[in-house]
C-alpha cells in the first residue's frame, strides 16, 4: 500500500508541465463516406468493435420523441452476414454486446476473441444493412413493448426519474426549441408504426452518418478490405445537413418549487454550458468534480444529513451542468442553498487556489489511468469517437486535458466566473413533504386556477364565532385521534410571552400522559396544540379552562426558544393595558376529528363559559430606535440581520393579501439578493401579525464575506424604502407559493387547524385559492401604502 502511494505522488508531481500522451489512432474512410477508427493495443486479448450512426435523440421531431430509441432496439441482427451456415463460428468467437441511445447518436457495441475481427464485422454490419422490409409490424410492435417497459418508472419515489420534472428541467435550461429539450413519450413510441420507422431508418442510418471503432487486439492486414467487404454497400446521403446550434443560454434565472412524495427533498441549480471538445467545456466538466467534493465537505462540517447530487455531461451542441443536495428535512432548504451559493462563490476567490491545483493533479491522474483501458463500453472508446464526431478530432479530449494541466488557477476562476456566477440559472425546488392522497396528480409546476381545484381534496369544515367573542372551527376527519390548536391573540408574544410557557408546562402535568401536547409560534400567533382521543375532549376542555383562569407567575425568566423568537420587535413595541389574563386573550380553537352534532354543541357550550371579551393589549407606540440599520461589527466575517418592516392594517382586511405580500417579499428579495448581487445566502421572510391594526414582515438571514457599506446599501434601497413595484412573473409566482403552502397545510391536521385561524370565518379553506387568486396588484399597493417604518439590526 504504501508503494502505491508513493508511485501516486511521483506520478501527480510529474504531471505539471508535461504532455499527455494523446493516443494513437489510425483513421480512413470508405468511399461511400463511412469512417473507421483504429485504436490498436496488441498487449489485450480481445476486439472491441462499436458502430457509431448519428441518430440521437436529437433529431426526433414532434411526434417521434423515443423513435432513436425504438429504433436501436429494432436493429437486432437479421443474420444476413452472420446466419445458420457461419453461426456456431461466430459463436466461438463471441464474447458480449450491448447497445445504448444517446443524445446525438446510437451506439452498438460488440466485444469478440482477437480472432473474431471479421465475425465481429459481420455481425455489426447485419445491423447496419437491415433492409427495410424488416422492419415490419411483427418487429416493430414487439419492441415497442420493450422499450415502453424500459422507460416506465420503476422508482417513482426518486423524483429525478419522475417523467414532467426531467421534462421540465430540459426546457428550462435548453429552451423548448432546442434539439435537447424534449424526452422519450411513451405515446409517440406506441403510435409507430412500421412505415414511420423506416423513413426513420431511411434518414439517419447511412454511411456518412456512420462510425466504426475497432480497439484491441486488432489484425489491422487487409482491414480496410475487410471493413468494405460489410460496410462498403452503405447508401451514402446526399442532403445530410448538420446545422450547428449556438450554446443556449437562459434570458432569466428561474426557481421552481415542485411537490413530489418521495424519500428525498432537493435543491440543485442548473446551467448551459459549452459543448464536448471545448476548452471552456472540458474545463468546467473537470471543476465539476471540484465543486461537489467542496459542497460534500461543507455539508459533513456542519453535521448535516444532505448528500450532493449533480452531474456535468457535455453534447455536440452544448453541455448540462447542474449542482445540488438532496436531503432528508425539507425546512432546512434554506441551509442548503446557502451551500451552494456559497462554495460556489469561494471557488472564484484566492481561497481555494491551492485546493484546486491539487484536485487538478488528481483528476489528470484518473484521466490518464483511463488511457489504458480498452475494455468493453469504455469511456475512452466514446471520448475518442465523440472528438471524431463533433470535432473531426479523435484526440479533441486529450488534447484539451493537455491545456487544461497549464491552465492557472486564475484562468480556471475566470471561466467559472463567466458560465456559473454570472451565467443565468434555474432552480429546482423538490418539496417531499406529504400531501393528501388525492391531491397527489396535481401539476405543482403550475397550480391550479379556481375553475381546477375540483381535484383538491379540501376537508369539511364549519365556523362560527360564540357570544364570547371566540372563532370556533370544526375540521372533519375520519381516525379515532383528534387535535385541538389554540390560538392566542400575538399581542401575547411582545405582552407577556413566558406565560404560554407556564400554560403549556402546567397544562402537560395535567393531563393523561398518552396525551400529547406542542408549544409553537406561527406568523406571530401562539399556538398550543394538543393531541388526544375524542373521548376526551370534554375533560381536556375542563382542565384548559382550569390552566387558563389559574393563576400563572408574570415573572417567570423569558429563556425559551420560543418566546424570544421576534425579541428583537418586542423590543420596539410599547403596549396599552399590559396586565390581562391569558383567557382574554384566546381568541380561535380548532377541533380536527370526527365530532356528531351533539358532540359539537356540547363542546360550544363548554368553550362559551371561557371570558375572552375583557379589554386587551394593544400596541400604543413604536419606540425611537425605529428608522435605524445598527451594526453589530463591521468586520466580521457572518453578519447576522434581522429586520421588520411595519404596516398598519386595515380591519377589514383578511389575512391572506397579507401572506402574499411575505411570499413576493420573499421572491424578490432572494431573487436579487442570490443572483443578481450573488451573494452566498437564503433569506427567510415572515409575515408577523401583532394586533387587530398592525402587522410586520421580518426578514432575517446570516450573510458572509459581505461589504458591510453594500449590505446597508441594499437594505436602504430594496428593503428600507418599500418602493416595490412588482412584476406579474413575481405575483404568479408568489401565488403559487401560497397555493402550495395551503396544499401542504391540507395534508396535517395540524396544518389544517392553522389554515382556519389563519383564513378567517370570512374565507373558508375550500375558498382560499379563489379568494387568492383574486388578490391584484391594487391590494398590494393597499397594504404597501399602510407601510410606517422599518429596524434593523446586523
Amino acid at each position: 500500500m504504501r508503494f502505491l502511494v508513493v508511485i501516486f505522488i511521483l506520478f501527480n508531481q510529474s504531471i505539471f508541465g508535461q504532455q499527455i500522451d494523446e493516443l494513437s489512432t489510425h483513421t480512413f474512410k470508405l468511399k461511400n463516406g463511412f469512417i473507421v477508427i483504429v485504436l490498436q493495443d496488441k498487449k489485450v486479448n480481445n476486439v472491441t468493435a462499436e458502430l457509431y450512426f448519428r441518430a440521437g435523440t436529437r433529431y426526433e421531431k414532434e411526434g417521434q420523441y423515443g423513435y432513436a430509441h425504438l429504433m436501436e432496439h429494432s436493429l437486432r441482427s437479421v443474420r444476413m452476414f452472420v446466419d445458420d451456415r457461419n453461426w456456431d463460428e461466430y459463436a466461438k468467437v463471441f464474447v458480449r454486446s450491448n447497445a445504448q441511445t444517446r443524445t446525438d447518436y446510437t451506439r452498438y457495441h460488440q466485444q469478440v476473441k482477437s480472432n473474431g475481427l471479421e465475425n465481429v464485422l459481420a455481425a455489426l454490419a447485419d445491423r447496419a444493412s437491415m433492409p427495410l422490409n424488416k422492419l415490419d409490424d411483427e418487429r416493430i410492435n414487439k419492441n415497442i413493448k420493450i422499450v415502453v417497459n424500459e422507460i416506465s418508472n420503476p422508482n417513482n419515489n426518486i423524483w429525478y426519474y419522475d417523467d414532467a420534472i426531467y421534462k421540465n428541467i430540459k426546457e428550462n435550461i435548453f429552451g423548448t426549441n432546442h434539439p435537447y429539450a424534449h424526452i422519450q413519450n411513451v405515446k409517440d413510441i406506441e403510435a409507430a408504426t412500421p412505415s414511420k420507422i423506416q423513413e426513420w431508418h431511411k434518414n439517419f442510418h447511412n454511411a456518412n452518418q456512420g462510425f466504426l471503432l475497432l480497439s484491441g487486439n486488432i489484425d489491422t492486414l487487409n482491414l480496410k478490405s475487410k471493413v468494405k467487404k460489410y460496410f462498403g454497400s452503405l447508401n451514402y446521403k446526399n442532403d445530410l445537413k448538420l446545422a450547428k446550434v449556438e450554446v443556449p443560454t437562459m434570458s432569466s434565472s428561474k426557481t421552481d418549487l415542485v411537490h413530489f412524495k418521495g424519500k428525498k427533498a432537493a435543491i440543485v441549480k442548473y446551467w448551459t454550458i459549452p459543448e464536448r471538445g471545448s476548452l471552456e467545456g472540458e474545463t468546467l466538466n473537470f471543476i465539476h468534480g471540484f465543486l461537489a467534493e467542496q459542497i460534500s465537505k461543507r455539508i459533513e462540517e456542519l453535521n448535516l444529513d444532505g448528500k450532493f447530487y449533480g452531474s456535468s455531461q457535455l453534447y455536440e451542441l452544448a453541455g448540462q451542468f447542474s449542482l445540488g443536495i438532496e436531503f432528508k428535512d425539507f425546512d432546512k432548504k434554506g441551509i442548503y442553498e446557502s451551500i451552494l451559493i456559497e462554495v460556489l462563490q469561494k471557488a472564484t476567490s484566492t481561497n481555494f487556489k491551492e485546493d484546486l491545483e491539487k484536485y487538478k493533479a488528481n483528476y489528470l491522474f484518473r484521466e490518464q489511468l483511463k488511457l489504458e483501458d480498452y475494455g468493453f463500453y469504455s469511456y475512452k472508446n466514446r471520448m475518442v469517437v465523440e472528438g471524431a464526431i463533433f470535432k473531426d478530432n479523435p484526440n479533441a479530449y486529450y488534447q484539451n486535458l493537455n491545456k487544461i494541466n497549464l491552465l492557472k488557477p486564475d484562468e480556471v476562476i475566470k471561466i467559472v466566473d463567466h458560465w456559473l456566477l454570472k451565467n443565468n440559472s434555474y432552480t429546482l425546488v423538490v418539496d417531499n413533504r406529504t400531501f393528501n392522497k388525492a391531491n397527489n396528480n396535481i401539476d405543482f409546476f403550475t397550480m391550479p386556477k379556481v375553475k381546477e381545484t375540483h381535484n383538491i381534496i379540501f376537508p369539511k369544515t364549519t365556523s362560527h364565532k360564540l357570544t364570547n367573542g371566540i372563532d370556533i372551527h370544526f375540521i372533519t376527519s375520519s381516525d379515532e385521534l383528534a387535535k385541538i390548536t389554540l390560538a392566542f391573540n400575538p399581542i401575547v408574544t411582545f405582552n407577556n410571552p413566558q406565560i404560554l410557557d407556564v400554560f403549556h408546562k402546567k397544562l402537560k402535568e395535567k393531563l393523561d400522559t398518552t396525551t400529547k401536547t406542542n408549544y409553537t409560534l406561527t406568523h406571530g400567533y401562539p399556538l398550543i396544540e394538543i393531541d388526544l382521543l375524542e373521548t376526551d375532549v370534554i375533560e381536556v376542555i375542563g382542565s384548559i379552562k382550569q390552566i387558563l383562569f389559574s393563576k400563572m407567575s408574570q415573572k417567570t425568566e423569558d429563556k425559551s426558544e420560543t418566546s424570544s423568537k421576534y425579541k428583537n420587535l418586542k423590543e420596539i413595541l410599547v403596549l396599552n393595558n399590559k396586565k390581562s389574563k391569558l383567557a382574554n386573550q384566546l381568541f380561535s380553537i380548532s377541533f380536527n376529528g370526527n365530532f356528531n352534532y351533539n358532540e359539537r354543541k356540547q363542546i360550544e357550550s363548554s368553550i362559551n363559559k371561557i371570558d375572552s371579551n375583557t379589554k386587551k393589549p394593544t400596541i400604543s407606540t413604536i419606540n425611537n430606535n425605529l428608522g435605524k440599520i445598527n451594526i453589530r461589527d463591521s468586520n466580521n466575517e457572518v453578519f447576522n440581520v434581522e429586520g421588520y418592516l411595519l404596516f398598519n392594517k386595515d380591519n377589514s382586511l383578511n389575512k391572506l393579501p397579507v401572506l402574499l405580500l411575505e411570499e413576493l417579499l420573499s421572491v424578490r428579495l432572494n431573487n436579487r439578493m442570490r443572483e443578481d448581487l450573488k451573494w452566498t445566502y437564503y433569506v427567510e421572510v415572515e409575515a408577523v401579525f401583532m394586533d387587530d391594526n398592525k402587522f410586520a414582515v421580518k426578514v432575517k438571514s446570516d450573510i458572509r464575506n459581505t461589504n458591510i457599506e453594500e449590505l446597508k446599501k441594499f437594505l436602504e434601497d430594496e428593503v428600507v424604502n418599500a418602493n416595490f413595484k412588482f412584476t406579474k412573473d413575481e405575483i404568479q409566482t408568489a401565488k403559487s407559493y401560497l397555493k402550495g403552502g395551503i396544499l401542504r397545510k391540507l395534508d396535517t391536521k395540524s396544518g389544517q387547524n392553522e389554515l382556519m385561524f389563519l383564513l378567517g370565518n370570512n374565507v373558508g379553506i375550500t375558498q382560499s385559492f379563489e379568494a387568492i387568486d383574486a388578490v391584484n396588484k391594487e391590494n398590494i399597493k393597499g397594504i404597501l401604502k399602510n407601510y410606517l417604518n422599518y429596524m434593523f439590526k446586523i
